[in-house]
Formats: C-alpha cells, structure tokens, sequence
C-alpha cells in the first residue's frame, strides 16, 4: 500500500527537537498523547494506538513514557499509515541503486559527518565499493544550502531490453478513407485503408524478437533482461509466406489480385472484382460472396451492390442499395431516402444528399452531409471544405464534428449521441418477461398479501397456493437483481456518454436539436463554435 503523507498525525506528537532532521539511533524523539487524547485528535481516523506504521516504524514506542525512539538513522515522516522513521540510507527495490540522504545537521542539532554516515550503512552493502567524491558533493551541498542533499554510492546496471517481434507492412492498415480528389473521384495511388496488390507483390516481413542484454545490481547479481514477445501474425487468404532461416523473418507476399488486409493478427489478400464502368442494365445487380468490389464508374438508380469485403465506387452512388462487410467509399451519394447503404465498417465520400446509412465504423464527409438519415457505430465527421451537416437526423455512437450545423433556413436538424447497450436491452427484455409472468400469477392467485390470501383459502387450496406464493416471490426478487444489473449498466453507459462530444467548429444554427442518451437540448439562437458534452453528474446536456 502506498504511504501518503498525513499533517494531523503530526499534531500528536511533543518533540522538541526538528523533525525534518535526521534521528540518530536510539533517539527519544517525541512523546505521544494517552490513547484518548489521539482519539480526540484524530477523530476520523481508523490509525490504531499507538500509531506506528506496522510494516516498518523504524522506531519503539515505550508504554510506560510513551516516547519513541528511533531504531535507525533517519528522518521521522508521518503517514496515512502511522509514525515512522525512514532510514537515511535506501536500497532500491531491484537492488541497482544504493543512495543516501544527507544533512547538515541532525535532529539535536548535531553536525553529521561523512564518519557518522557510514557509520549506519546497512550491513549488506558494507563491503561495497561506493563513491565518497558523491557523497562528498552531497555534504558540499548540504552544508552550502542548509537543507538535505542525495547521494548515490552505489549504482548497478539495468537490464537493456530488447525488442519484440514485429510486423513491418508495406501498406497502412487501418481501414481509412483513401483520397479523394476535388471532382469526387478517388486516388487510390495513395496508401490508404485500400491497398490494391496484383500477385507476387510483397505485403510485408516479420521480424523475430531481439533479445535484451542482461544487467546486474550493486552486488554483482545478474539482472536478466526482459524476454521480449514474438509477433503472431497468421497467413490468410491469399498470401503466401516464406521463413528466412539466416535471419529468422518470414516474408508475406500476395498469392492473388485483390486488396490487401490485416486485421486481428491475420493477413489476407481479398479478392477483387472489378466494374469497368457503371453498374447498370449493362452489368447487372452486383453480388460478390467472396472479396471486394472496384466500380469504375457510378452505381445508377435501382441498382443493387453487394460483398463480403469493401465497396468502392469512383463515381456516385445514385438511389441504390449497397450492402458491404468492409467500408463503402464513393465519390458522392445522392438518394431520395428509399434505398440504403449498409457497412460493417467506414462510409466516405465527398457529399451525402437524402442517403440513408448505417455503418459499423466512421461515417465521413468531405463537404456535405445534407437531409440525411444517417446511424454509425463510430464518428460523424464533416471538416474539409464546407463541412456542413444540414437537416436530418444523424446518429453517432462517438463523435459528432462538423464545421457548420444547422441552417440558416431553421430546416429540422437532428445529431444525436446514442450508445449501443445490447446487454442493457437483454437485461431490460429478461425484465419485461419476468414481469409478465408475474402480471399472470397476479391474475391468478391475487396480489395480495401472501399469508392473507393463505389464511382465507380454503384448506385444499393451500399447498397449491402455497407452491405459486413461492414462485412469485421467486421472480419478484429475479426482478429485484435484473433492476440492480440494469441500474449498474446505465451507469456505466453514462460515464461513456461523458466522453463524447458534439461539435461545431464555427457555428450551430438555431432550430437545432441535440440529443445525448436520449435527452434533447433545442438551439433557441445561433452559436459560434459551440461544444456540446454530457454531465453525467447533473445529467444534462452542458455547452463549452
């Protein structure tokens, strides 16, 4: 347990000397108070009597005097762990580094020489070979400024470590939204989160862990040095690995076309199909079971795009449903709120008009989010350009930053905070079942008093009663555990809640509506670059 410095326990204890000195061994340095006058003192503390730091007082208490008295060369410090005396000398926990305190003088006033010092080394480093031009200094110092000076007389080694197993990659892993170009279309030749590979192309190498060098402490023992991890990287589909037994790595390459991934310690190349142009009556809808999907051009009104991993669409997103396992990136979406667009992951482009979406992760936009109805698991951002949200109704599950919110026209503009909590709705559905049942057992049996309704049936029906009675007391006190997990849940949402934020970096609109947990908050005027938080203390929506 750590000791923390406690002043009232320094008010108990006469002394006439200085504390912040140092006490010789067998020094009576104070005189504690009879056990009720601590206790008065003390009054809200659990410190027994006498109260010494049980683990290592460096100090006696005397019944009879009620004096104490140092068992070693130190200082006197008072604690939220009791009286004691820490010693001048300190050998570290790992045994690399022997110091002591030194002070000009000691606590009665006494000059303290270097002879004194050594004199209460501790036994085990007596035969070191310590560094009297440090303690020398120290003294120097000491006596030059009148207050204590450390020294270090003895210094071991620290073990160096050494490095774990690595993946170096030749691509950026996270899932990001690319580049988008100015017109809409999108630059794939930057390294973003869509790595394009043909076969043969090298993904990345592991590097086997380095081993550390071992240190020692000041008595000559070794300090071995931390054994540092391998890296567990699984090849997955679509790559091939070679082992490299001269320097122990292991080179990834793609073993097909496609785009490239590493999520969860496994590295695969999807596959990939590519839309030379629109997806149209030309092509057809698009189902791809197995990888990602490359759209040249646009996916037209009426059309349907489907894949297990990425959607990526050089042209627009025109009233058509897309539905896609890894992110969805186009060059803009533009519906009339009857098809959606469905991701597991991210969701970019450089405008959203009237689009209905619903992503796993970010939901970005370069310069609009425009009358949209728009649910993500993570952030909501629109910051380049214009950075616009205007009218709708988006729903985040993190973050919600945009330049501009709002309108001036006062057009109904929602954005929301809204935490998943899927063990809070099991819990609330177990809770809705139970009640049920026990709604039915009350239209049965009555709900009245339990030893009433035994008294006043008559004797046949008691024991069936009697069954039923103990059923029902069995589900009100199931219900009495599921409000208490309920409660502990909706706690634990609110402290998440507070680490959210709303906000707009030059101005929100009057007529906005912001909503966190299920609490609303109308503009009723213009905000300049207002921050919107929860306080999950006075639970209300609160304004930075």
């Amino acid at each position: 347990m750590e000791h923390q410095d406690y002043p009232a326990l320094k008010k108990i204890l006469k002394t006439d000397g200085k504390l912040a000195r140092p006490v010789p061994i067998g020094t009576r340095f104070g005189i504690i108070p009879t056990q009720r006058e601590v206790e008065k003192i003390l009054a809200s503390s659990e410190l027994p009597y006498p109260p010494l730091d049980d683990e290592s007082p460096g100090c006696e208490f005397d019944p009879e005097t009620r004096s104490l008295t140092s068992t070693v060369f130190g200082t006197v410090r008072f604690t939220n762990q009791g009286i004691k005396v820490i010693p001048s000398w300190e050998l570290s926990s790992d045994k690399t580094l022997l110091t002591v305190d030194v002070h000009p003088v000691d606590f009665n006033g006494e000059d303290i020489s270097s002879g004194r010092l050594l004199a209460t080394i501790p036994p085990a480093a007596k035969d070191l070979e310590l560094d009297f031009d440090a303690l020398n200094a120290a003294m120097a110092r000491a006596l030059e400024s009148k207050q204590n000076a450390p020294a270090v007389m003895a210094r071991g080694l620290l073990p160096e470590p050494g490095q774990d197993g690595r993946l170096k990659l030749t691509f950026e892993p996270k899932q990001a939204a690319g580049s988008l170009r100015e017109d809409g279309s999108i630059d794939f030749r930057e390294r973003g989160g869509i790595h394009f590979v043909v076969e043969g192309d090298e993904l990345g190498v592991l590097h086997p862990p380095i081993p550390g060098t071992p240190g020692h402490d000041i008595f000559g023992a070794v300090i071995p040095a931390p054994v540092p991890k391998p890296a567990h990287v699984k090849a997955g589909q679509g790559v091939a690995s070679t082992h490299n037994d001269a320097d122990g790595t292991t080179t990834f390459k793609a073993a097909r076309a496609g785009v490239a991934h590493f999520v969860n310690a496994v590295l695969e190349v999807s596959e990939l199909l590519k839309i030379p142009g629109d997806v149209d009556y030309e092509s057809g809808n698009i189902h791809a079971e197995h990888g990602s999907v490359h759209i040249h051009g646009a996916i037209k009104s009426g059309f349907k795009v489907v894949a297990s991993g990425d959607v990526i669409v050089d042209g627009l997103i025109e009233e058509a449903d897309v539905t896609a396992g890894g992110l969805v990136v186009a060059g803009g979406i533009i519906m009339s709120s009857k098809n959606i667009i469905q991701a597991e992951g991210n969701v970019t482009a450089k405008f959203f008009q009237n689009a209905t979406i619903r992503a796993g992760g970010d939901v970005t936009a370069k310069l609009e989010i425009s009358h949209c109805d728009i649910i993500a698991g993570g952030r909501i951002l629109a910051v380049g350009g214009k950075g616009i949200i205007s009218g709708g109704h988006v729903v985040s599950g993190s973050d919600i930053i945009a330049k501009i919110i709002g309108n001036e026209s006062r057009s109904r503009t929602i954005v929301e905070i809204r935490l998943p909590s899927p063990k809070q709705d099991q819990l609330t559905a177990a809770r809705n079942q139970l009640t049920d049942e026990l709604g039915k057992l009350d239209k049965a049996i009555g709900a009245e008093d339990a030893l009433t309704m035994l008294m006043t049936a008559p004797e046949e029906d008691r024991r069936i009663l009697a069954e039923l009675v103990k059923v029902r007391g069995k589900i009100q006190a199931d219900i009495r555990i599921l409000d208490e997990s309920i409660a502990a849940e909706r706690k634990a949402l609110e402290e998440l809640l507070a680490e959210r934020q709303i906000k707009a970096e030059q101005i929100a609109f009057n007529g906005t509506e912001v909503i966190f947990g299920g609490k609303p908050f109308q503009l009723t005027e213009d905000m300049e670059a207002p921050r919107f938080h929860w306080n999950q203390h006075d639970r209300q929506i609160e304004i930075d």
